[in-house]
């Protein structure tokens, strides 16, 4: 058991190692943002249940248009939710929003876990930072390197320790020009 379990680990590993070093190039199409944050929540939403944190998702009622990669946003929003559901401990809340802000679009995920401190806040991006046991140290930075890739796009964090951490991704939102 231990074997099969560190194999896993390892395969995880490469999976994540052939990501950061050998991207692919992005599948770009018009994605509703919202609908996609909505899919995330629903993906998450009975392991929250789970672990007693109250988990909300707050979108725009109309749909709000991106260009971008699908698959890999989806890849990095859940990676940002799982990562502050892993902050939160003995029950907590997490909030998934997306707000319009001109011709940007603001996804914010913030939890009330324990917060990043200061000091760890200038290498949470960094290939190979961790905090976490069993962490590889890179699901933060491919995330970035991921938003990144997405022209005008960018992810920024605000933390405080045993407060929380607020992860915001600001991507430009399609003018309907094909």
């Amino acid at each position: 058991m231990i074997i099969a379990d560190e194999v896993t680990r390892l395969e995880s590993l490469i999976k994540e190692l052939r990501e950061l070093y050998m991207p692919r190039a992005l599948n770009i199409e018009k994605i509703d943002l919202n609908s996609l944050l909505r899919e995330v929540y629903s993906l998450v939403k009975d392991d929250c249940e789970r672990k007693r944190i109250r988990a909300e998702i707050k979108t725009e009622k109309d749909p709000v248009i991106i260009e971008g990669d699908k698959f890999r946003l989806k890849q990095v929003f859940l990676n940002l939710v799982k990562n502050s559901m892993e902050a939160i401990k003995n029950g907590g809340n997490l909030s998934v929003q997306s707000k319009v802000n001109g011709d940007l679009v603001e996804i914010t995920i913030a939890d009330d876990g324990c917060g990043i401190p200061e000091d760890e806040q200038k290498k949470i991006f960094s290939p190979f930072f961790t905090t976490k046991k069993h962490g590889t140290g890179l699901g933060l930075s491919i995330s970035r390197s991921i938003i990144q890739e997405h022209s005008g796009s960018y992810l920024s964090l605000k933390s405080r320790r045993s407060e929380g951490t607020v992860f915001k991704v600001t991507m430009p939102i399609n003018s309907g020009r094909s």
